[in-house]
Order: C-alpha cells, then sequence, then structure tokens
C-alpha cells in the first residue's frame, strides 16, 4: 500500500472520529485563547512603558522646553512631593 493511502485513510478517520474533532477543537480554542490573552498583556505593558517613558520625558523639560538644571537627588524629591509642599492649614482655637 502506498504511504499516501494511508496517510489519507489516518487522516479521514480521524476527521470522523468524535473525540479526535472535539480534542481538536478544544485545542484550538484554548490555543486562541492563550494567544489573545498574551498580547493583550504584552500590549498593556507596551502602553504603559510608553506612557512612563512619555511622562519621563515630559517630567524632564520645564515650561519653555529646556532641559532643567543639574541639582541634587534629595532637593529634586522634596521639591515635587505635592503633599510635603504645601501650606499648613489654619487651626482655629
Amino acid at each position: 500500500m502506498p504511504v499516501d493511502f494511508i496517510i489519507g485513510a489516518a487522516v479521514g478517520a480521524a476527521a470522523v472520529s468524535t473525540r479526535v474533532r472535539q480534542a481538536v477543537r478544544k485545542g484550538l480554542i484554548y490555543g486562541v485563547g492563550s494567544v489573545l490573552t498574551t498580547y493583550d498583556k504584552v500590549a498593556a505593558g507596551a502602553q504603559a512603558m510608553a506612557r512612563s517613558a512619555r511622562d519621563a520625558t515630559s517630567a524632564s523639560k520645564d515650561v519653555n522646553g529646556a532641559a532643567p538644571s543639574v541639582t541634587p537627588a534629595a532637593s529634586d524629591a522634596s521639591a515635587s512631593h505635592p503633599v510635603e509642599n504645601a501650606p499648613a492649614a489654619p487651626t482655629t482655637s
């Protein structure tokens, strides 16, 4: 018997078999679902990286678009913290 005939008979029998069709269908569904989930996670990560890069770029420029002067890291951290630099609330006695 030719090999092509044997392979064709095996594929035909598998296509008619309910178990094989269900297994292939389930595998395709899980495979496509996994690909879509992975794509969503990669796209969300790429968007987050782009957003953080955009924020870092815009934060490093002042109002006129010039690069900021070099200052010590400690003064940068305290100057950019909105709660620590907020004026104290008036007390009523």
